[in-house]
């Protein structure tokens, strides 16, 4: 999938947003956390997720990164709404297009524990 040409100038989402602290502002929380944690399992070992916080904020782009003794390689780039991995892009990877802030795939498999069990009031 080609990346987007254009990014809009200015963050949609705040800049240390993760998966946790958007969720309620998601399209369909549920369904997409999920999808986002299978593209988590494809690539084995310890992996984070970062969120785009110039992109859609109801189904926001992520980038999910490989964690490494002396930090973290992206690997791969999804589109928020398909799912779908975009072709690498050098602007697309740019650091001011993600949160400061990751989460790790223990994380997020217990973020969807979360929605699905919430705490009683």
């Amino acid at each position: 999938m080609k990346a987007p040409k254009t990014l809009p100038k200015t963050p949609m989402l705040p800049a240390d947003a993760t998966l946790r602290t958007i969720a309620d502002g998601l399209g369909d929380r549920v369904k997409y956390v999920r999808e986002v944690l299978g593209q988590m399992t494809g690539f084995g070992g310890d992996v984070q997720v970062r969120i785009g916080v110039r992109s859609n904020w109801k189904y926001p782009d992520y980038a999910i990164e490989k964690l490494f003794f002396e930090g973290s390689a992206t690997m791969n780039i999804f589109n928020g709404r398909t799912h779908r991995d975009y072709d690498f892009d050098e602007g697309l990877d740019a650091s001011k297009n993600w949160s400061t802030n990751a989460m790790t795939f223990a994380a997020v498999q217990r973020l969807i524990w979360d929605l699905h069990h919430p705490p009683m009031l």
